[in-house]
Order: structure tokens, then C-alpha cells, then sequence
């Protein structure tokens, strides 16, 4: 089934960086949350950039429209946890106060139903501003509830949606305010691998165009990195002992470090330039041994943060590392089926880019 990275929180998809170049090797298909009235009234090149005026013509940038959510069950759902959210003290004492509140983030009407505002207007925290230009196409968020709704948004739309989506953004701050735990009582257990400098990836200045052919003309070498990672991650979810997750790392790092170095030399085959990033990829353990041992450590450990550094497990490749660390996240419903199935789909969180590859969620660090 295709792979979709569902960007947010905004229509315009970042096409500078390394984000989108490193996006682009890993999933079938970029989209972001795209009113209708935007996509069909206004002609092509004034919605978009040129770069992803290319990718939509090439068929690998699409738009998702809001309305495929509006009117199911998870919508209700998108507003209860909304309302749920913004009602807890944690985020109320991140908001301003008084005459320093600004409700001055437009978001489309289209992408927000009308009991969702009328909700979030009664407290303060949107309103409409019918007196100025275009001011009807329009809600006004403030800024730390747009952040959040559009993650949140972004996250039940990609639930609804026919293709294998993920949702994924190069702002930590709106990942943050989707993901991060609010209440002790809703933290849940994740583990994640980080393979840290040991993955070629372009660099900024290789064209977007350079990357489809690439893509295209090395489909073999991506596929073969992306089963490898597969493996890894269904392999530490069955570990029963920090042992075990030590010694199938050791197992794994001449694999991994065999398919980087056949991906590196393809993009220099390619003429594309390259250098060593990092992925971080999380999953659920499903072995009651791991469950339980880091639960009894979590209940230290700040919501949304790491746990403790002995729960740290690393074996060196080359110059890079391959690690094990645990996390706490937001209990969150699996998005689709397929991640249902799937034992290590269940978070991602993206400093630079989320990637799912045939169920698997995964980060790009900037850190190169």
C-alpha cells in the first residue's frame, strides 16, 4: 500500500533543507491539509511553490482535503480531545493572559467545524474577524491552540485516509503540543532505535528533481534498507531482556551498516551529494518482561521526556552508533488497520521528518 507523509501545520510544504530531500527517498507520497476552495478556485501556480508545483504534476505531492474527516465519528473525536486538552491546567499556564493573548493565526474555515470554534471562541482562544480582507474564509486561533489543532487535525485525518499516512512536521513545538503526555495517568511506554550518523542522505543544495530520478532508478537499494529497518523493529519488540535487545543490536550492526554503504554508493553513483544523517524509528514492546521493567522506572520520569540514561542501549558502527532508548508519549489509538497489525506503528515523532515505511514510523534528524 502507498506511503503518504501528511505535513503540517501549514499548506505550504517546506521545499528548502534537508527535510523534504530526506522525506522524499523514504515515502511514496508528501501531502498537507488543503481546503477545496484553495485547490480548485485558485489556478495551480498560485497555490503552490514551484517545487511542489513539479511534485503534484509527478503525482508524489497530494492534497488531503479536511472533509474526508468532517462528518465521521473521528471528527467528534477531534474535538473532544481538543476540548480535553485545552481545559488542562499543564496547557493553560503556556497561555498568555490579558492584553498579551493575540487570537491572530488565520486557519481555513474549511478545516475546522463550526462547534469545534464556537467551543474554543467561548474561552477566548479564537474568534472571527469579519472586518477585514478575505476575513470570511477565515477563523483567528491563538497561536498555541492553532499549533496544537493543527497536530491533532493532521493526526485524525491521517487516520481516515485510504493510504498508509502519517502525519509529520519540521516544528518541534507543534509536535510537541500533539504528542507530549498531559496527565501522569495517560503516559504510555515506547520504545525507539537511533541510528545516529550512519545514513546518506542528499544535501541541500541536490535538486528535488535529482531525487525523484534517484528514487526511481534505485528503488531496489531503498527497499532492501527499509526491510532491514523492518526487521530491527520486530525483532527488539519480542526482546524478553536488555540482554537480548544488546545482542540482536550486535547482530544488527554489519546488516545495517552493509545496506548503507550499498545507499551510499548509489546516490555517488548518481552524482548526488550526500552526507551522514540520522534516523530515529519508535515502536511498542510486546513482551510483558520489557513492558514491566521500564514501567517501573517511568513513574520518575517527566511526561514526554526519555527515560533515565542506564535505560540507554548503544553498539558502534563506523563513526555512528545504533541505540535503544525508552520514551513516554500520550496513549494514543492506532491511526489505520495496517497500523493496527503492525507491533512497532505506534508513534513518531518528527524533529525534521516523519517517515512511515510499510508501517513503520520514523524520524529524520537535521543533526548532520
Amino acid at each position: 500500500m502507498p506511503t503518504t507523509l501528511l505535513y503540517y501545520p501549514t499548506i505550504d510544504v517546506p521545499t528548502s533543507g534537508v527535510w523534504i530531500r530526506k522525506t522524499l527517498l523514504y515515502w511514496d507520497h508528501i501531502a498537507s491539509i488543503v481546503p477545496e476552495s484553495y485547490d480548485g478556485e485558485l489556478p495551480r501556480e498560485k497555490r503552490y511553490s514551484p517545487e511542489i508545483q513539479c511534485l503534484y504534476k509527478e503525482g508524489v505531492f497530494r492534497p488531503l482535503s479536511p472533509g474526508l474527516l468532517f462528518g465521521t465519528s473521528a471528527a467528534f473525536d477531534l474535538g473532544s480531545e481538543i476540548k480535553s486538552i485545552t481545559q488542562t491546567e499543564r496547557f493553560k499556564m503556556g497561555l498568555p493572559t490579558g492584553r498579551d493573548r493575540w487570537l491572530n493565526i488565520p486557519v481555513y474555515r474549511e478545516k475546522v467545524s463550526s462547534w469545534i470554534f464556537k467551543d474554543l471562541a467561548s474561552r477566548g482562544l479564537a474568534a472571527e474577524c469579519l472586518d477585514i480582507p478575505d476575513g470570511e474564509k477565515f477563523y483567528f486561533f491563538e497561536p498555541n491552540v492553532y499549533e496544537l489543532y493543527m497536530a491533532l487535525l493532521a493526526e485524525y485525518l491521517a487516520k481516515v485516509d485510504e493510504q498508509v499516512t502519517t502525519p509529520g512536521t519540521d516544528k518541534q513545538s507543534s509536535f510537541d503540543l500533539g504528542y507530549a503526555p498531559t496527565k501522569l495517568s495517560q503516559r504510555s511506554l515506547c520504545l525507539s532505535t537511533h541510528l545516529r550518523e550512519l545514513l546518506p542522505m542528499p544535501k541541500p543544495e541536490v535538486s528535488i528533481r535529482a531525487i525523484l530520478r534517484f528514487r526511481s532508478k534505485h528503488k531496489s537499494e531503498l527497499l532492501a534498507f527499509r526491510a532491514e529497518l523492518e526487521k530491527i523493529q520486530e525483532t527488539l519488540s519480542n526482546c524478553e531482556s536488555t540482554d537480548e535487545i544488546r545482542s540482536e543490536l550486535e547482530k544488527a550492526r554489519s546488516r545495517i551498516d552493509l545496506e548503507s554503504i550499498r545507499l551510499g554508493r548509489a546516490l555517488k553513483s548518481s552524482k548526488i551529494s550526500a552526507t551522514l544523517g540520522s534516523i530515529q524509528a519508535f515502536f511498542k514492546p510486546t513482551t510483558p518482561t520489557i513492558v514491566g521493567a521500564a514501567a517501573i522506572v517511568a513513574k520518575s520520569t517527566t511526561p514526554g521526556g526519555p527515560l533515565p540514561v542506564s535505560w540507554l542501549i548503544a553498539t558502534s558502527i563506523g563513526s555512528g552508533a545504533l541505540e535503544v532508548a525508552a520514551y513516554l508519549v500520550k496513549k494514543k489509538e492506532e491511526r489505520t488497520a495496517a497500523v493496527d497489525k503492525s507491533p512497532f506503528a505506534y508513534f513518531c515523532q518528527p524533529h525534521s521528518a516523519l517517515l512511515r515505511l510499510a508501517g513503520l514510523s520514523l524520524e529524520l534528524s537535521l543533526s548532520i
